[in-house]
């Protein structure tokens, strides 16, 4: 299936700047932990738009905070590393931070930023923009300080910076809307599970899904490939296919229409919702003769 890239929102942009701010206390103050899926952070030669195939310097994975975090949205992943090289040669050549998914390479990028040759007014720091690439909706900001012959890199990335869809207004204009939905979906997100009415659709649906939180916590469904890591797909007026979170008895509702076979799910990515089963796969096939 192909994705859409999109720009970056302004709003995306204001609140990587105030990531900046609230994220400049030492890292030691919360415990971070891995999760099941590995974004991995390298720095290579070139830029966001045509970067090398081999890193330069690799740095180390990023991670979400762990317990206490709850439902909390939007919370970044974080790293931070120590390389052997100063803040002068960094700036001194064209390099790319590239955050990918799984193993580092930029044909995994999830987001990525160029290196400037900004420094705050000590020239003892350079701040990063991290942009999304593919589609993947994650943004961030990474600094780079200076440490004598050292730079100390921190990375901050997070999904869905720039809201997604809202569920107020779960149709939108032009493309598809309520009138062309040949199928309805329930979605059911309790505490412990996530279930689906049906299962399997045809090639050609134009499916509502009609989602309703039955538990006491919050929770989402999230649209997207099987096995994608909150990567929610782009309905045909670039609306992503996600309720965002709900409350305990809250509804939403968005549309798609599936244009190819293939396997998707519906997923609460939630703290550890996914992790803990709140998936529910869908098949889609092509019509019986």
């Amino acid at each position: 299936m192909v994705m859409r890239s999109r720009p970056v929102r302004s709003s995306a942009r204001l609140l990587g700047l105030a990531l900046l701010g609230a994220f400049a206390l030492p890292m030691a103050v919360v415990s971070w932990q891995s999760t099941s899926t590995t974004l991995t952070a390298a720095i290579y030669p070139g830029s966001c738009r045509k970067p090398q195939t081999t890193a330069a310097y690799s740095l180390t994975n990023l991670t979400k905070p762990a317990e206490g975090s709850g439902g909390v949205r939007g919370l970044p992943f974080v790293s931070e590393t120590t390389v052997a090289v100063g803040l002068p040669a960094l700036q001194s050549d064209s390099f790319a931070l590239i955050v990918a998914r799984d193993a580092n390479h930029p044909d995994n990028a999830v987001a990525c930023g160029d290196l400037n040759r900004a420094t705050a007014e000590d020239g003892a720091a350079m701040f990063v923009g991290l942009f999304e690439q593919s589609s993947s909706l994650h943004t961030g900001v990474a600094t780079l300080t200076a440490e004598g012959e050292q730079t100390i890199v921190r990375v901050y990335v997070a999904r869905a910076l720039n809201g997604g869809l809202g569920i107020e207004s779960p149709f939108g204009g032009g493309g598809i809307d309520q009138a062309d939905v040949t199928i309805s979906v329930a979605v059911t997100i309790e505490d412990d599970e996530l279930t689906v009415d049906q299962a399997q659709l045809v090639v050609g649906d134009v499916v509502e899904f009609v989602v309703i939180n039955e538990g006491d916590d919050p929770h989402e469904a999230i649209l997207e490939e099987r096995g994608a890591l909150e990567v929610p797909l782009e309905n045909e007026v670039d609306e992503q296919t996600e309720s965002e979170d709900l409350g305990p008895k809250e509804e939403a509702r968005f549309i798609y229409r599936f244009e190819e076979t293939g396997r998707y799910q519906l997923a609460d990515h939630i703290g550890d919702n996914y992790d803990c089963g709140l998936v529910a796969e869908i098949e889609v096939v092509n019509e019986s003769p």
